[in-house]
């Protein structure tokens, strides 16, 4: 169960890593910040897939495909909260 779950968290640092290099592509985003969060992303997925690699197969396809969906989400929801709180310190440091 718990495997399924951390491949589509881990696809979703993958999906969020090469997010940041389009925006670094289209410039709408400080290249230090794109550069910085695209390699944590990366290390991030690394981690996340070889931990998932570990873990034994789901039995039911149907709940794989639910945990992912679920890991996916889950995986949004973090980025979101970092990135809100990373903007918090930014702002409050910087401006």
């Amino acid at each position: 169960m718990t495997r399924a779950l951390l491949y589509g968290f881990g696809w979703y640092t993958i999906v969020a890593a090469l997010g940041a290099w389009v925006l670094l592509v289209e410039q709408s985003v400080r290249p230090g910040l794109a550069i910085l969060f695209s390699g944590v992303a990366v290390l991030a997925a690394v981690v996340v897939v070889s931990f998932a690699k570990r873990h034994p197969p789901n039995n039911s396809r149907l709940l794989a495909i639910e945990d992912w969906l679920i890991g996916f989400v889950l995986g949004h929801l973090a980025y979101f909260v970092c990135s809100l709180a990373f903007s918090v310190i930014y702002f409050a440091i910087f401006e």
